[in-house]
Order: structure tokens, then C-alpha cells, then sequence
């Protein structure tokens, strides 16, 4: 028997649960696994050849993320917002960017990231890919965040943020949306 240093054991279990993740989070984006629909830890630790325990953890990740819900003493389930959940993001999120833009503009940094991309949104608009179109939108918003300077604020803004763009985000309202705003 091999015996590891507690680091490393905690370093690839850490390394491990991160990967899970990444794979679920990929079965949600691709739709394979849909808002509300439970995630079965048995399932999901059978397919990609886990403990059990090792898919607990990366679905605690997920709720950190966003991208699940856990209730107590229940399975986690994809997150699934209603139309109601989705006005309370969006006012959250209007009161939070008007403090990150206000904090940028004190902080004045270099607004090249900004710039980059926007020129994407609108080489995205031009040649019609919507999926480019939202990522360059989601990348805009999460670097306004960033040069804000406050980390808190960017880890609360991305949490939303990144969910909402990945459940929210459809071919047709969202992205023609922004498209329009980007034809100025």
C-alpha cells in the first residue's frame, strides 16, 4: 500500500470534485441534464466511475455556482428559474452593475478588456453567432466586474450572472436583444 502525504490526498480529491463538476456542469449546458431535473448521485458516480460521495461534492459546487439547487435533507436538482426569479436577478443585478460601474469609474483602469469585448459582441452580431454573441456579453459584464477592484462584488456578480446567461440565454429573445443594442 502507497501512502500518500495528506496534501496530496487533499489535492487530488479537490482535483477530482472540480473535474465532476466541470462534467456536470457540461451535461446542464448541453442539456442533457435540464433546469429542475434532479441529479442522481448514483447515476452520476456510476457513468464517470466515482464514489458516490466524490458527486456530492462536485454537486455542492455546482449550488455555489449556481448552476444547482440543494434543499435540506433533499437531492440536488439543476437550477430552474421562473419568470418571477428572473425579474429579481435582473433588479439585483441592475443594482449591483450600477455600483461596479460607479466603482470603475473612480478607479479609472485600463478599459482595453472592455473594449475587446465589445468589438466581439458586435464582430459576434455581424456574423450572426449567437452563441459567440452571449459568451462576448457574459465576458463584457464579468470584466466590468473584475476591473471594479472589489472581489467580493465580482464573486456575487458572477455567481448570478454566469447561471442566468447559461438557463436564460435562448437563440431568439435574449440574443436579438442584444444584438439590437449592439447595431448602434
Amino acid at each position: 500500500m502507497v501512502h500518500r502525504p495528506r496534501a496530496i490526498e487533499g489535492q487530488s480529491s479537490l482535483l477530482i470534485k472540480q473535474s465532476l463538476a466541470a462534467k456536470l456542469k457540461e451535461e446542464i449546458l448541453e442539456g442533457r441534464l435540464v433546469p429542475g431535473q434532479r441529479i442522481v448521485e448514483g447515476f452520476w458516480a456510476k457513468k464517470f466511475g466515482v464514489a458516490q460521495t466524490s458527486v456530492r461534492e462536485a454537486t455542492n459546487l455546482l449550488v455555489g455556482e449556481g448552476f444547482a439547487t440543494k434543499a435540506s435533507g433533499r437531492s440536488a436538482r439543476v437550477t430552474s428559474y421562473s419568470e418571477a426569479d428572473i425579474a429579481q436577478i435582473y433588479e439585483l443585478r441592475g443594482a449591483l452593475e450600477g455600483l461596479v460601474a460607479r466603482l470603475v469609474a473612480q478607479r479609472q483602469p485600463d478599459l482595453t478588456p472592455l473594449e475587446a469585448a465589445l468589438k466581439a459582441m458586435r464582430k459576434a452580431t455581424k456574423s450572426g453567432d449567437t452563441q459567440e454573441l452571449i459568451e462576448a456579453d457574459l465576458s463584457f459584464h464579468l470584466k466590468l466586474c473584475e476591473l471594479c477592484g472589489n472581489r467580493f462584488l465580482y464573486s456575487g456578480v458572477s455567481t448570478m450572472l454566469i447561471p442566468l446567461f447559461a438557463f436564460v440565454f435562448d437563440a431568439g429573445g435574449a440574443a436579438s436583444s442584444v444584438s439590437r443594442s449592439m447595431e448602434v
